[in-house]
């Protein structure tokens, strides 16, 4: 805003200068302002429902820039960016003081229900969209012993997880390298090569290893093709299990119960390959229930579209095990800050149908152990 005049002959501010007729001599005036407010705008907001409390200008005398977040049917809100260089940012501020006119673009991730990644030339990452919801939590270990009693946990927010077990063509590919057991000389006749077969003998530090693990190659491998905040991670316990459910809240996702715990059970065998089908091996991803060797060819996938999670592999999860379960942190928990073992869940091929209940059985192992049975699944979420 304009506050005035000075210049030759005035020596505070007025907001007219009167000239008489007959003056002489070059004059010099100067124009005064104050700063009000510099303009806020918001670009990739098409269709969105924003926030009527972001700003649309602010003084920076006196004003902190809060924005924040819009909604957008089919998609997930990624953040606000100020240029094109800056990571998308949640809930966004900029301090007092900040001067110049501000154009924020919101960045958005599509909530398709199937995302696919390429790893390498024909090795592709197939995940699967979880929308956010809630179930009913009540465990035991393997050892029988109660984990808490019946617990609603609150996923709040959707997450995509890998349709299958990490194989051990995608874990070579991110790694170049392959420690399972199955393959060579130790698979079956009817199979050519191991590279649809779930990787094992991985173990938890083998996957998380900050600097060598296999999510930070994946994560540094699929940087352009990733939605923007978004990383791989292992599933937490309640993801899992979540997951697994699909909505069930039966011995098995597909509805069906266990009628035998020690024997051959045809409910288990339709959904997982355990103790009393698997012929002593694990088997190609998806195919539980069937001799298919395709991966996906099974017709055993849950409501959610996600195959063996129950038996073929024990999968590592991101927590810390406990046990009872914390009965305070019962939305989006990620167990407790530190232990000794990391929780593995799912079952395996060489364990008998026990094992494989959606929410009766935990177990756990430490960080640096590895075998034959242990390999796990990946999701896909905002970074942790």
């Amino acid at each position: 805003d304009f506050i005035g005049w000075t210049g030759t002959d005035i020596a505070e501010l007025s907001t007219t200068v009167r000239i008489e007729q007959g003056s002489t001599g070059n004059r010099v005036y100067t124009a005064s302002y104050t700063l009000i407010s510099y303009i806020i705008s918001y670009l990739g907001i098409e269709d969105s429902t924003v926030d009527p409390n972001n700003p649309t200008s602010y003084d920076i005398t006196s004003d902190t820039i809060i924005l924040n977040n819009p909604t957008k049917d089919g998609y997930s809100f990624l953040g606000w960016t100020l240029s094109d260089t800056d990571k998308p940012t949640r809930n966004m501020i900029i301090a007092q003081g900040s001067i110049g006119n501000m154009e924020f673009t919101a960045h958005w991730m599509e909530l398709t229900d199937v995302m696919i990644f390429t790893l390498a030339d024909g090795v592709n990452l197939e995940l699967r969209r979880i929308p956010a919801g809630s179930f009913k939590r009540s465990a035991r270990t393997i050892s029988g012993a109660y984990c808490g009693d019946d617990l609603t946990v609150n996923i709040s927010e959707a997450f995509y997880m890998g349709t299958f077990e990490v194989t051990q063509a995608q874990y070579n590919a991110v790694m170049h390298s392959n420690p399972s057991y199955f393959q060579g000389g130790y698979l079956p006749s009817s199979l050519s090569s191991s590279d649809n077969l779930p990787v094992e003998q991985v173990s938890y530090n083998d996957i998380c290893d900050s600097g060598t693990g296999f999510l930070a190659k994946i994560n540094a491998l699929l940087e352009e093709q990733l939605p923007i905040g978004y990383r791989f991670n292992l599933p937490t316990e309640a993801q899992w299990e979540y997951a697994c459910r699909g909505g069930t809240t039966t011995d098995l996702n597909s509805g069906k119960s266990i009628d035998n715990d020690w024997s051959d059970d045809s409910n288990a065998n339709e959904v997982a390959w355990n103790y009393y089908n698997s012929g002593n091996r694990p088997h190609v991803v998806g195919t539980a229930g069937t001799s298919a060797l395709t991966p996906g060819a099974g017709t055993a996938s849950n409501s959610f579209g996600l195959y063996d999670m129950h038996g073929n592999n024990w999968e590592w999860c991101y927590d810390w095990y406990e046990a009872p379960y914390d009965r305070n942190n019962l939305t989006d928990p990620v167990g407790p800050a530190n232990g000794t073992c990391r929780v593995v869940r799912g079952g395996g091929w060489d364990n008998p149908n026990t094992y494989l209940l959606s929410s009766w059985y935990r177990s756990y192992d430490l960080p640096t152990t590895s075998n034959h049975h242990l390999g796990f699944r990946l999701v896909l979420t905002p970074v942790r």
